[in-house]
């Protein structure tokens, strides 16, 4: 009791002091509350301001792809639009095209009707031909038995063998004249104890040995590379024509040397259209030059009836080139020579050892200078043999020469 009194006199007295300390602890919690709500809330506001601002950032972003995607749009959008242009002017060629396939349509449907017309005509003429070429036979054989009554069959083969003459001696005129440029022609050796040799001699002067030259023996030593049978070196006859003459019986030189112009063409025209356009009027006299051997006459007159200076070599000399082994016998091919490639030949020809003549003359020291002179490449090759082989291409020794590059090894000796 007495304690009671003590605290309420304790209190009454102090009473505002209490109340005094109350109020300042009350604060004191109230700030201190206030402080750590107020720092929660400041990490709340931290935490929103750094989230606004990565969604700002984020919104930025979707902006700029916004403009990105926008730019596409519109280079897309122009691209269709092209696109679109390109079609309508495709649908336009198109329109154009069929118009035209049309119109071609049409011309190939009136050619084909007019083809119809010259099929019609051709057949029509060529029932007319042979109308004609049977009223010609009928004629001709006519004519024949007309001949036989009147005329022995001795003048009619001399009368022959005259017409034959005539006409290969119109065959060296007109070759002749092919070449202005060039000696006079060589006339066609004369068919052996056949009629009007002297006349022929006669007209063209001193002939010296053309077609008596002993069989198997030439100057250029082409006969022992040809076979008698081998009828393609005869300008005008290749693999065909020589299969359809031997089909008829002419399977050497000298049967083809014997037979007349005529002969040789009803071989041609029997033997279908496509080879009745060939003139066998100076396959007999080439066949007169090889069966006697005489080679070097045959070449002239094949250079005399070719007259093409771009490729001046005959036709027998090209097939003997081949059988020898050369590609070539023009003077400014020096891989004649071997051991000489196309890089060799061009060193050499810039340096200006342009044909087999002046490679002759070459002295094998500046031969062998130009080579070194070319690089490491070039200086193993031996230029030892070069000059001889060249002067013996230049002096047209080529059997001389092929025996000579037999011997050799890649050009060395």
């Amino acid at each position: 009791m007495h304690f009671l009194n003590s605290l309420m006199l304790i209190s009454c007295e102090t009473w505002p002091l209490l109340w005094l300390l109350f109020g300042a602890l009350m604060w004191l919690l109230g700030w201190l509350f206030g402080r750590s709500k107020v720092s929660k809330l400041r990490g709340e506001l931290e935490a929103a301001m750094q989230k606004n601002k990565a969604l700002t950032g984020e919104n930025q972003q979707l902006h700029d792809d916004l403009k990105i995607v926008r730019s596409d749009y519109e280079k897309t959008n122009r691209r269709l639009i092209s696109a679109e242009n390109n079609l309508e002017e495709s649908k336009g060629k198109l329109n154009n095209a069929l118009s035209k396939y049309r119109m071609i349509e049409n011309e190939k449907n009136n050619i084909s009707s007019e083809k119809d017309k010259l099929i019609a005509e051709r057949n029509s003429l060529l029932s007319d031909k042979q109308s004609w070429e049977d009223e010609r036979a009928k004629l001709k054989e006519n004519s024949l038995e007309a001949a036989d009554a009147n005329i022995s069959n001795k003048a009619i083969a001399d009368l022959r063998e005259q017409l034959a003459e005539t006409e290969r001696a119109l065959a060296a005129c007109e070759a002749s004249k092919i070449k202005e440029d060039k000696v006079s022609f060589v006339p066609p050796p004369p068919p052996a104890g056949g009629a009007g040799i002297n006349q022929l001699v006669s007209d063209t002067g001193d002939m010296g040995d053309i077609g008596h030259k002993p069989s198997g023996k030439s100057e250029s030593g082409m006969g022992k590379h040809f076979d008698k049978t081998n009828l393609q070196i005869i300008e005008g006859v290749g693999p065909k024509i020589e299969s359809i003459l031997k089909g008829a019986g002419y399977t050497n030189w000298q049967k083809l040397a014997d037979a007349s112009d005529s002969e040789l063409q009803k071989v041609l025209d029997d033997a279908g259209p496509r080879y009745r356009m060939h003139n066998p009027t100076l396959w007999s006299n080439q066949a007169r030059y090889a069966a006697s051997g005489n080679w070097d006459g045959l070449i002239k007159y094949q250079k005399d009836i070719d007259g093409d200076a771009a490729n001046p070599n005959s036709k027998a000399e090209k097939l003997y080139f081949k059988a020898m082994g050369f590609s070539a016998a023009k003077p400014d091919d020096l891989k004649v020579v071997e051991g000489i490639g196309p890089k060799i030949e061009s060193l050499l020809k810039n340096a200006g050892i342009k044909n087999w003549n002046v490679l002759a003359q070459t002295d094998v020291s500046k031969l062998q200078d130009i080579l070194t002179s070319a690089g490491d490449r070039y200086r193993l090759a031996d230029p030892g043999t070069w000059p001889k082989q060249a002067e013996l291409a230049s002096s047209g020794k080529w059997t001389e020469l092929k025996e000579y590059q037999d011997f050799l090894s890649g050009g060395k000796a």
